[in-house]
Protein backbone atom coordinates (compact mmCIF):
# COMPACT_ATOMS: atom_id res chain seq x y z
CA UNK A 1 0.00 0.00 0.00
CA UNK A 2 1.61 3.19 -1.44
CA UNK A 3 2.16 6.04 1.43
CA UNK A 4 -0.65 8.22 -0.43
CA UNK A 5 -3.33 5.86 -0.05
CA UNK A 6 -2.49 4.52 3.36
CA UNK A 7 -3.26 7.94 4.69
CA UNK A 8 -6.54 8.62 2.56
CA UNK A 9 -7.53 5.57 4.07
CA UNK A 10 -6.95 6.96 7.30
CA UNK A 11 -8.69 10.20 6.31
CA UNK A 12 -11.45 8.30 5.50
CA UNK A 13 -11.78 6.39 8.73
CA UNK A 14 -11.37 9.57 10.57
CA UNK A 15 -13.93 11.59 9.27
CA UNK A 16 -16.63 8.45 9.68
CA UNK A 17 -15.02 8.22 13.18
CA UNK A 18 -16.26 11.93 13.94
CA UNK A 19 -19.35 12.02 11.81
CA UNK A 20 -20.80 9.27 14.02
CA UNK A 21 -20.22 10.88 16.58
CA UNK A 22 -17.90 8.53 19.30
CA UNK A 23 -17.30 10.12 22.89
CA UNK A 24 -13.69 8.57 23.43
CA UNK A 25 -10.82 10.83 23.10
CA UNK A 26 -8.45 9.94 20.36
CA UNK A 27 -5.14 8.56 20.82
CA UNK A 28 -6.10 6.54 23.68
CA UNK A 29 -5.18 3.65 25.54
CA UNK A 30 -7.63 2.50 28.61
CA UNK A 31 -7.49 0.65 31.14
CA UNK A 32 -10.61 -1.36 32.64
CA UNK A 33 -9.56 -2.39 35.88
CA UNK A 34 -9.66 -6.26 36.76
CA UNK A 35 -13.02 -7.38 37.67
CA UNK A 36 -14.19 -3.06 38.14
CA UNK A 37 -15.68 -0.77 36.01
CA UNK A 38 -12.74 1.47 36.46
CA UNK A 39 -10.84 3.31 32.80
CA UNK A 40 -7.98 4.31 33.74
CA UNK A 41 -6.71 6.05 30.16
CA UNK A 42 -3.46 7.50 28.75
CA UNK A 43 -2.02 8.99 25.57
CA UNK A 44 -0.22 7.35 22.88
CA UNK A 45 1.36 8.92 19.75
CA UNK A 46 0.65 7.72 16.34
CA UNK A 47 3.52 5.93 13.91
CA UNK A 48 3.47 6.23 10.06
CA UNK A 49 3.17 2.35 9.56
CA UNK A 50 0.30 -0.27 10.51
CA UNK A 51 -2.97 0.05 9.85
CA UNK A 52 -6.06 1.97 11.65
CA UNK A 53 -7.56 1.30 15.26
CA UNK A 54 -10.76 -0.09 13.30
CA UNK A 55 -13.07 1.11 15.73
CA UNK A 56 -13.48 3.55 18.13
CA UNK A 57 -13.41 0.78 21.13
CA UNK A 58 -11.12 -1.53 20.52
CA UNK A 59 -10.95 -4.14 23.22
CA UNK A 60 -8.71 -6.82 24.00
CA UNK A 61 -5.70 -8.35 26.41
CA UNK A 62 -2.10 -7.41 26.31
CA UNK A 63 0.37 -10.04 26.31
CA UNK A 64 4.08 -9.43 26.85
CA UNK A 65 6.36 -9.69 23.62
CA UNK A 66 9.04 -12.72 23.90
CA UNK A 67 11.64 -11.16 23.27
CA UNK A 68 10.63 -8.01 24.88
CA UNK A 69 11.88 -5.71 22.28
CA UNK A 70 10.50 -7.86 19.21
CA UNK A 71 13.63 -7.80 17.16
CA UNK A 72 14.14 -11.52 16.26
CA UNK A 73 10.56 -13.90 15.61
CA UNK A 74 8.39 -13.18 18.84
CA UNK A 75 6.18 -16.31 20.02
CA UNK A 76 2.88 -16.69 18.14
CA UNK A 77 -0.07 -15.50 19.90
CA UNK A 78 -1.66 -19.55 20.65
CA UNK A 79 1.73 -20.89 21.82
CA UNK A 80 1.14 -18.64 25.33
CA UNK A 81 -0.03 -21.09 27.57
CA UNK A 82 -3.05 -21.05 29.52
CA UNK A 83 -4.98 -19.09 27.21
CA UNK A 84 -8.68 -19.35 27.52
CA UNK A 85 -9.38 -15.39 25.36
CA UNK A 86 -10.95 -15.85 22.32
CA UNK A 87 -10.68 -11.73 21.19
CA UNK A 88 -8.15 -9.03 20.52
CA UNK A 89 -4.92 -10.09 21.42
CA UNK A 90 -2.34 -6.99 21.99
CA UNK A 91 1.65 -7.54 22.09
CA UNK A 92 3.29 -4.98 24.37
CA UNK A 93 6.46 -4.03 23.31
CA UNK A 94 10.18 -2.59 24.04
CA UNK A 95 10.93 0.38 22.38
CA UNK A 96 15.18 -0.13 20.50
CA UNK A 97 17.54 -1.89 19.51
CA UNK A 98 16.17 -2.56 15.72
CA UNK A 99 13.08 -0.64 13.76
CA UNK A 100 10.08 -0.11 14.88
CA UNK A 101 9.02 -1.79 11.64
CA UNK A 102 10.60 -4.42 12.38
CA UNK A 103 8.73 -4.55 15.35
CA UNK A 104 5.27 -4.51 13.72
CA UNK A 105 6.47 -6.95 10.91
CA UNK A 106 6.89 -9.52 14.07
CA UNK A 107 4.26 -8.96 15.57
CA UNK A 108 2.19 -9.14 12.45
CA UNK A 109 3.61 -12.82 12.02
CA UNK A 110 2.65 -13.74 15.35
CA UNK A 111 -0.71 -13.44 14.82
CA UNK A 112 -1.49 -10.94 17.39
CA UNK A 113 -4.03 -8.36 16.19
CA UNK A 114 -2.35 -4.93 18.12
CA UNK A 115 0.78 -3.63 18.55
CA UNK A 116 1.72 -1.39 21.47
CA UNK A 117 5.13 -0.37 21.71
CA UNK A 118 6.33 1.53 24.98
CA UNK A 119 9.76 3.70 25.46
CA UNK A 120 11.86 3.02 28.26
CA UNK A 121 13.27 6.09 28.89
CA UNK A 122 10.60 8.33 29.08
CA UNK A 123 7.02 9.34 29.54
CA UNK A 124 7.16 12.14 26.80
CA UNK A 125 7.00 10.25 23.54
CA UNK A 126 6.87 11.54 20.16
CA UNK A 127 5.44 9.98 16.92
CA UNK A 128 7.21 7.49 14.87
CA UNK A 129 7.98 8.37 11.65
CA UNK A 130 9.55 5.18 9.76
CA UNK A 131 7.82 5.37 6.37
CA UNK A 132 5.58 3.05 5.17
CA UNK A 133 5.93 -0.76 5.13
CA UNK A 134 2.89 -3.40 3.24
CA UNK A 135 4.37 -5.93 5.78
CA UNK A 136 2.91 -4.16 9.36
CA UNK A 137 -0.81 -5.44 9.09
CA UNK A 138 -2.07 -4.25 12.02
CA UNK A 139 -2.61 -0.99 14.39
CA UNK A 140 0.54 0.02 16.16
CA UNK A 141 1.03 2.54 18.45
CA UNK A 142 3.71 3.93 20.78
CA UNK A 143 3.42 5.07 24.87
CA UNK A 144 5.80 6.37 27.37
CA UNK A 145 7.61 4.34 29.78
CA UNK A 146 4.63 5.11 32.95
CA UNK A 147 1.83 4.03 30.67
CA UNK A 148 4.03 0.62 29.45
CA UNK A 149 4.59 -0.31 32.73
CA UNK A 150 0.87 -0.21 33.64
CA UNK A 151 0.17 -2.02 31.01
CA UNK A 152 2.76 -4.64 31.70
CA UNK A 153 0.96 -5.05 35.02
CA UNK A 154 -2.24 -5.61 33.92
CA UNK A 155 -1.15 -8.12 30.95
CA UNK A 156 -3.34 -11.57 30.70
CA UNK A 157 -1.19 -13.62 32.71
CA UNK A 158 -0.88 -11.28 35.83
CA UNK A 159 -4.67 -10.65 35.11
CA UNK A 160 -6.27 -12.14 33.31
CA UNK A 161 -10.04 -10.27 33.84
CA UNK A 162 -8.47 -7.02 32.97
CA UNK A 163 -8.58 -5.13 29.52
CA UNK A 164 -7.58 -2.71 27.26
CA UNK A 165 -8.90 -0.78 24.58
CA UNK A 166 -7.89 1.96 22.24
CA UNK A 167 -9.55 4.53 20.77
CA UNK A 168 -8.70 5.49 17.55
CA UNK A 169 -5.77 7.81 16.21
CA UNK A 170 -6.04 11.24 15.64
CA UNK A 171 -4.21 11.98 12.51
CA UNK A 172 -0.95 13.92 12.16
CA UNK A 173 -0.71 17.81 10.54
CA UNK A 174 -1.27 15.88 6.96
CA UNK A 175 -4.94 16.98 7.40
CA UNK A 176 -4.13 20.51 8.62
CA UNK A 177 -4.97 22.53 5.30
CA UNK A 178 -3.14 25.58 6.99
CA UNK A 179 0.03 23.69 7.18
CA UNK A 180 -0.12 22.57 3.78
CA UNK A 181 -1.59 25.60 2.04
CA UNK A 182 1.29 27.59 2.89
CA UNK A 183 4.03 25.46 1.23
CA UNK A 184 1.86 24.73 -1.86
CA UNK A 185 1.00 28.82 -1.93
CA UNK A 186 5.00 29.13 -1.97
CA UNK A 187 5.41 26.75 -4.94
CA UNK A 188 2.70 27.92 -6.93
CA UNK A 189 3.98 31.85 -6.17
CA UNK A 190 8.12 30.43 -7.16
CA UNK A 191 6.36 28.27 -10.43
CA UNK A 192 4.14 31.68 -11.45
CA UNK A 193 7.31 33.74 -11.17
CA UNK A 194 9.99 31.18 -12.93
CA UNK A 195 7.15 31.59 -15.90
CA UNK A 196 7.16 34.74 -15.94
CA UNK A 197 10.45 35.67 -16.30
CA UNK A 198 10.63 32.97 -18.98
CA UNK A 199 8.04 34.68 -20.78
CA UNK A 200 9.73 38.36 -20.15
CA UNK A 201 12.78 37.11 -21.50
CA UNK A 202 11.68 34.80 -24.15
CA UNK A 203 9.82 38.72 -25.08
CA UNK A 204 13.27 40.56 -24.89
CA UNK A 205 14.88 37.93 -26.66
CA UNK A 206 12.48 38.12 -29.81
CA UNK A 207 12.49 41.65 -29.45
CA UNK A 208 16.21 41.66 -29.90
CA UNK A 209 15.80 39.76 -32.78
CA UNK A 210 13.34 41.71 -34.21
CA UNK A 211 15.53 44.98 -33.53
CA UNK A 212 18.44 43.78 -34.88
CA UNK A 213 16.24 42.88 -38.16
CA UNK A 214 14.77 46.11 -38.71
CA UNK A 215 16.12 48.61 -40.48
CA UNK A 216 16.76 51.89 -38.72
CA UNK A 217 15.24 55.28 -40.20
CA UNK A 218 18.74 56.71 -40.06
CA UNK A 219 19.84 54.27 -42.24
CA UNK A 220 17.03 53.67 -44.25
CA UNK A 221 17.78 57.38 -45.08
CA UNK A 222 20.85 56.90 -46.93
CA UNK A 223 19.22 54.63 -49.60
CA UNK A 224 18.94 56.58 -52.41
CA UNK A 225 16.06 57.23 -54.02
CA UNK A 226 14.73 58.66 -57.48
CA UNK A 227 11.64 59.68 -59.34
CA UNK A 228 10.05 56.96 -62.17
CA UNK A 229 10.73 58.54 -65.60
CA UNK A 230 9.11 55.96 -68.27
CA UNK A 231 11.76 55.27 -71.23
CA UNK A 232 14.81 56.45 -69.20
CA UNK A 233 14.81 54.14 -66.53
CA UNK A 234 14.78 50.03 -67.30
CA UNK A 235 12.59 49.33 -63.71
CA UNK A 236 8.96 48.21 -64.99
CA UNK A 237 7.22 46.33 -61.69
CA UNK A 238 7.25 46.64 -57.83
CA UNK A 239 7.93 43.33 -57.16
CA UNK A 240 5.99 43.78 -54.03
CA UNK A 241 2.49 45.20 -54.76
CA UNK A 242 3.05 43.99 -58.58
CA UNK A 243 1.79 47.15 -60.56
CA UNK A 244 3.26 48.91 -63.28
CA UNK A 245 5.89 52.12 -62.28
CA UNK A 246 4.22 55.26 -63.58
CA UNK A 247 5.45 58.61 -63.88
CA UNK A 248 6.21 60.69 -60.59
CA UNK A 249 6.37 57.52 -58.42
CA UNK A 250 9.11 57.59 -55.67
CA UNK A 251 11.38 54.45 -56.19
CA UNK A 252 13.93 53.36 -53.79
CA UNK A 253 16.84 51.62 -55.28
CA UNK A 254 18.51 49.22 -52.93
CA UNK A 255 22.16 48.25 -53.36
CA UNK A 256 21.04 44.89 -55.38
CA UNK A 257 19.70 47.53 -57.90
CA UNK A 258 16.23 45.84 -57.63
CA UNK A 259 14.18 49.24 -57.06
CA UNK A 260 10.57 49.48 -55.35
CA UNK A 261 7.92 51.85 -54.51
CA UNK A 262 9.03 53.45 -51.44
CA UNK A 263 5.78 52.69 -49.90
CA UNK A 264 5.95 49.18 -50.65
CA UNK A 265 9.80 48.19 -49.55
CA UNK A 266 10.08 51.25 -46.57
CA UNK A 267 7.52 49.05 -44.25
CA UNK A 268 9.44 45.59 -45.73
CA UNK A 269 13.14 47.08 -44.14
CA UNK A 270 11.81 48.94 -41.16
CA UNK A 271 9.24 46.44 -39.52
CA UNK A 272 10.37 43.19 -41.27
CA UNK A 273 13.49 42.30 -42.69
CA UNK A 274 16.82 44.32 -43.95
CA UNK A 275 17.10 42.28 -46.78
CA UNK A 276 15.68 42.91 -50.48
CA UNK A 277 12.57 41.14 -50.87
CA UNK A 278 13.45 39.62 -54.24
CA UNK A 279 17.44 38.33 -53.89
CA UNK A 280 17.56 38.70 -49.94
CA UNK A 281 21.15 40.13 -50.53
CA UNK A 282 21.46 42.25 -46.94
CA UNK A 283 20.51 45.94 -47.45
CA UNK A 284 22.96 47.61 -44.86
CA UNK A 285 24.57 47.49 -41.58
CA UNK A 286 24.23 49.77 -38.98
CA UNK A 287 27.15 51.73 -40.20
CA UNK A 288 25.15 52.91 -43.01
CA UNK A 289 25.05 53.07 -46.93
CA UNK A 290 27.69 55.58 -47.77
CA UNK A 291 29.15 54.61 -51.50
CA UNK A 292 32.61 54.43 -52.09
CA UNK A 293 33.93 56.59 -54.94
CA UNK A 294 34.09 53.35 -57.41
CA UNK A 295 30.38 53.62 -56.94
CA UNK A 296 29.94 50.40 -54.77
CA UNK A 297 27.99 49.87 -51.65
CA UNK A 298 30.16 49.23 -48.29
CA UNK A 299 28.04 46.31 -48.35
CA UNK A 300 29.77 45.65 -52.25
CA UNK A 301 33.41 46.43 -51.05
CA UNK A 302 33.65 43.38 -48.86
CA UNK A 303 33.84 41.51 -51.89
CA UNK A 304 31.49 38.94 -53.28
CA UNK A 305 33.07 35.91 -52.63
CA UNK A 306 31.64 36.98 -48.83
CA UNK A 307 28.17 36.07 -49.93
CA UNK A 308 29.25 32.77 -51.86
CA UNK A 309 31.30 31.22 -48.95
CA UNK A 310 28.65 30.13 -47.09
CA UNK A 311 24.91 29.43 -47.90
CA UNK A 312 22.12 30.22 -45.35
CA UNK A 313 18.41 32.29 -45.27
CA UNK A 314 20.57 35.24 -45.63
CA UNK A 315 22.43 34.48 -48.65
CA UNK A 316 21.49 36.55 -52.14
CA UNK A 317 20.28 34.30 -54.63
CA UNK A 318 21.60 36.49 -57.19
CA UNK A 319 25.65 37.73 -56.86
CA UNK A 320 26.16 41.12 -57.06
CA UNK A 321 28.30 40.79 -60.43
CA UNK A 322 25.69 38.53 -62.30
CA UNK A 323 23.16 41.42 -60.84
CA UNK A 324 25.17 43.91 -62.12
CA UNK A 325 25.51 42.40 -65.52
CA UNK A 326 21.77 42.27 -65.99
CA UNK A 327 21.87 45.41 -65.13
CA UNK A 328 24.04 46.30 -68.17
CA UNK A 329 22.43 43.63 -70.21
CA UNK A 330 18.99 45.21 -69.90
CA UNK A 331 20.00 48.87 -70.37
CA UNK A 332 21.02 48.04 -73.90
Amino acid sequence: MSSSSWWMIKGFMFLYVSQFGFCDEPNQVCVIGNGTSREDCYGYEWVSFGNMVPSSHFEGVVFLANPKDACGEVMHKSSYPNISYDGNVFLLIDFGHCESSTKGIKASRGGFDAAIIRSLTSDEVDPIDEGETDAVDLPVVFVGKRTGEILENNDFENLPNSRVYLTPQELPPLWNYEFYMIPFAIIVGICFILMAMFMISRYYRHYLEQRRNRLSPSTLKKIPTKKFKKGEDYYDVCAICLDEYKDGDRLRILPCEHAYHCKCVDPWLTEGKRTCPVCKRPVANDRGLARSRSGRTDLESVGETSYEAEADETTPLISGTSQRRNSVTMTV
